[in-house]
């Protein structure tokens, strides 16, 4: 009966209609805190992506540059191990004795260079 009254006089249907439009509008303000929060993060995400996108192409451009390098170094060494192999193809004892004289004279050079 009491709730008969109240519904008569609109005050129980009120008050429920108003705790739930109090409710869902609390809950949407939550919901568009959160997707401002995670639009937030997409954000930096996508600025760290577009940070490691440039790294990564750099990098590809310096390992471009070395296989280059390496390319132009292996055609020398072939060419002085070509000239080096039709060097000691020589029968003249004279130019191999000065050539492994020569060569322990570069090595203790070096190790004197790099000792002190």
């Amino acid at each position: 009966m009491a709730a008969d009254t109240l519904r008569s006089s609109g005050g129980f249907e009120n008050g429920v209609g108003d705790d739930l439009q109090l409710r869902a509008t609390t809950q949407l303000r939550l919901q568009d805190d959160t997707l401002d929060e995670l639009s937030g993060m997409a954000d930096r995400v996508g600025e760290l992506a577009g940070g490691i996108q440039e790294e990564v192409d750099g990098q590809n451009r310096m390992l471009d540059g070395l296989a280059d390098d390496l390319d132009s170094a292996e055609e020398l060494m072939g060419t002085v191990l070509g000239k080096v192999g039709a060097l000691l193809q020589t029968r003249n004892k004279c130019q191999i004795g000065t050539i492994l004289g020569l060569f322990l004279v570069i090595v203790v050079l070096l190790i004197l260079v790099f000792n002190t």
